[in-house]
């Protein structure tokens, strides 16, 4: 019977323990560091900041933070200026699925702030924009650092004296759809990967139009059996654009009648 029963606990501790949210995050932070988390899950609403908390054991903190979705995930970014403790990260009064059922249990993630002070911090820690933006990095140390800058273009490296702080500019490439990439800065042994999603940087009026028509738009054609005739139709573009990779469908019936030139 102990033999059973030692199989019967072990089976059920290798069990997964299974989750219908994903809280991606690190648990052990330095002071001063930018936390950055990502939450995936099948939510009602969209979370928003008053849905986000932060505590230190059982008591509520204030916390400069902030939220926001990117395609189907949420990211949330918050500066841990805050002395060694054990944290916690809580998602409140939001509904979500979990499995087939709708709930609206508190969502939560316990992290440690430990006694050692992060290299630098970011703010802010993703960003979602159609222009130009900027991200801003401190020094957090006594001493001079150099910060490693990494985009999908281009890789840089800044110093910083010891506290002092820095606004990186960044400019967005002419895009006609949205693209979701990740800034990465780093210093000896801190990264951050700050998600950024650029909406497309074309304004509604500068999209170019594609407009086309037929000349003549109908024809009317009447001749004799067994007799032969000619008529040209002209495909003209009358939009901004160029037309490229068209189609044109002719019925069966017309199809041996038709020449394209």
């Amino acid at each position: 019977m102990i033999k059973k029963g030692a199989i019967i606990l072990t089976i059920l501790f290798l069990l997964p323990i299974i989750s219908s949210v994903e809280f991606d995050m690190k648990q052990v932070f330095d002071q001063g560091e930018t936390l950055l988390a990502r939450v995936s899950g099948n939510f009602l609403e969209p979370l928003q900041r008053e849905n986000i908390f932060f505590y230190r054991g059982h008591v509520r903190i204030p916390m400069e933070y902030d939220v926001t979705k990117i395609n189907d995930e949420f990211y949330i970014y918050a500066i841990l200026d805050k002395p060694e403790n054990d944290y916690s990260i809580a998602i409140e009064d939001v509904q979500y699925m979990k499995g087939a059922e709708v709930t609206d249990e508190d969502i939560k993630k316990d992290f440690l702030v430990t006694n050692n002070t992060a290299v630098f911090k970011v703010s802010p820690g993703f960003i979602a924009t159609d222009k130009d933006f900027s991200v801003e990095v401190q020094n957090l140390l006594d001493k001079k650092i150099n910060i490693t800058v990494k985009d999908n273009y281009n890789i840089n490296s800044i110093s910083l004296k010891s506290g002092e702080i820095e606004k990186l500019n960044f400019q967005l490439q002419d895009i006609t759809e949205p693209e979701f990439s990740f800034l990465e800065l780093s210093s000896e042994n801190l990264i951050y990967q700050i998600p950024v999603y650029a909406f497309s940087t074309e304004k509604p009026d500068e999209k170019k139009q594609k407009e086309f028509k037929f000349e003549p738009s109908e024809l009317i054609i009447s001749m004799p059996t067994d007799s032969e005739t000619k008529r040209i139709v002209y495909l003209y573009n009358t939009g901004e654009a160029s037309l490229e990779n068209f189609s044109i469908f002719i019925s069966e019936s017309l199809a041996p009648s038709v020449i394209f030139n």
